[in-house]
């Protein structure tokens, strides 16, 4: 039988699975299936009855399942993290070993 693995918080569709004993976070839940769930074409999730309906887009980027928003979140802090290693390499008020890191970090980053 079909398990749904779901975001317990939204019920939102996070994958699903023929497994006898899923391996699941802390924050999902295991419901059983009466018959084979499609997920394609958008965001999916289970309502009281746990029949399958659309999902909101911020019902998906709460569960973690919108890949690209979640992308666009890494590259956005991984510019800012960027961003704070240049200015910490440049900053006097710190001790010379902390800036010398800080200047391999933003180095690496050059690469």
């Amino acid at each position: 039988m079909e398990k749904a693995i779901i975001h317990t918080e939204t019920r939102v569709i996070r994958r699903t699975t023929t497994e006898e004993n899923p391996q699941i976070t802390a924050d999902e839940t295991v419901i059983e299936m009466p018959e084979v769930v499609q997920l394609g074409g958008g965001f999916w999730k289970l309502n009281a009855k746990n029949k399958k309906v659309a999902a909101t887009v911020e019902e998906g980027r709460a569960a973690g399942i919108d890949y690209e928003w979640n992308n666009e979140q890494k590259r956005t802090r991984i510019v800012e993290m960027r961003g704070l290693i240049t200015e910490l390499s440049n900053d006097a008020t710190i001790p010379a070993k902390l800036r010398d890191y800080f200047k391999a970090l933003d180095n690496l980053n050059k690469l």
